[in-house]
Order: C-alpha cells, then structure tokens, then sequence
C-alpha cells in the first residue's frame, strides 16, 4: 500500500480551500462557473460576451445550435443584421472580476446562457415575431415597458401575463416615467435652437 506523503495532505488542503472559496462566493459573480447547461441542436443560445462586433456577434446575439463540439459550437444567427449567418463560437478563457477573493483564475467555457426566454434589458434592440411578456411585479425603470411592448412586430403576436400584489392574474400595471427626462429634453432642444440661431 502507498504511504500518505506530506505534500499529499498539503495539495488536498489547498483544493479544499479553493473549493471552499468558489462555494462561499457561487451567489455572485462565481454563479457562472457552477451553472451547468446542456446544449442540443436546435436550442437557442445566446452569447455572453462580445466575439467580434463587426460581424453583429456581441453580447446578447441570439444563435441557435447546429453543431456541438468538444472546443467549439456551430451555430446559426436568429437575431441582428446577419439573420441566417453560420458562425463558430470558440470557447474562452473567463476571469472572475469579484475583488472579494484573494486569487485569480480562469476557466475556459463556452459564452453562451439558453435563451428560451430574456430579460427586458437583453432584448432591447431586438425585433420578435411573438413575444409573452410574464410581469410578476411591475417596470421599475423609466421606459422598461415601453421596450418590453415594442420588441414585437404586431399586437397578434404579443401576450401578456400581469400579476397583482396577491399573485393573482390581472389586466393592469403602473408604468414609471421619469418626467424630469421631458423637461430636460425640452430644455435642451431650446438651448440648442437659440444657440443655432445665433450662429446663422
């Protein structure tokens, strides 16, 4: 039988403490590295980092799945000006920006998240065919609805789903507009007038 030697002991001390650190740390910015997704062809994904921007591949590009690989995904753009386009989608190195933890490392994975559904801020700018919108509690930013209502193409094409206090489902919500935003705006377009005037 093999003898337990000193730097055995050391070695597994220090794998549990790394161990113990990305536990205490998994409900921040370490949740991405204990997600486990499994990818199948024909699932949409979307991407997570900015890949290359000249080609429309950044963050929030929808793709779905043709191909997997053990290093790369092939997959097809579902959303954005190259609607159509095959691409490959490598996987990268990831660093943890979490100040908290008192080291570094990097994990090489895939930057892509399933995307059967988003969240009002990632689908800003996208155009959608059919949209449900679940809205457990209401907007809480200036202009949220109005970007979770315009995503889609037609009203046929969206369903709402609105709860009230009590979890109830209902056909009201309270929308948050910041009015300050008008009136600096109305504002400005003044100033800018009057300075264009002044100049002519």
């Amino acid at each position: 039988m093999e003898s337990i030697k000193p730097y055995h002991i050391i070695l597994s001390l220090l794998l549990d403490l790394v161990l113990f650190f990305l536990l205490l740390f998994s409900e921040g910015s370490f949740s991405v590295f204990f997600t486990k997704s499994v990818l199948k062809v024909g699932v949409p994904i979307m991407l997570l980092r900015n890949i290359d921007q000249k080609n429309g591949l950044c963050n929030g590009t929808r793709l779905k799945v043709i191909s997997l690989g053990n290093r790369v995904i092939e997959a097809e753009v579902i959303s954005g000006s190259n609607i159509g386009a095959r691409i490959f989608v490598p996987r990268i190195g990831i660093i943890p920006s979490d100040k908290k933890v008192p080291f570094r490392f990097q994990r090489r994975q895939f930057p892509v998240a399933l995307c059967f559904a988003m969240t009002i801020n990632k689908s800003q700018g996208q155009s959608l065919s059919r949209v449900g919108l679940f809205m457990k509690n209401p907007v809480f930013s200036h202009g949220q609805l109005y970007v979770a209502l315009s995503r889609v193409k037609s009203r046929d094409g969206l369903k709402l789903s609105i709860l009230d206090n009590d979890g109830n489902l209902t056909n009201r919500t309270s929308n948050v507009v910041y009015k300050e935003v008008f009136t600096c705006n109305l504002y400005w377009y003044f100033y800018m007038y009057f300075v264009l005037l002044s100049k002519a």
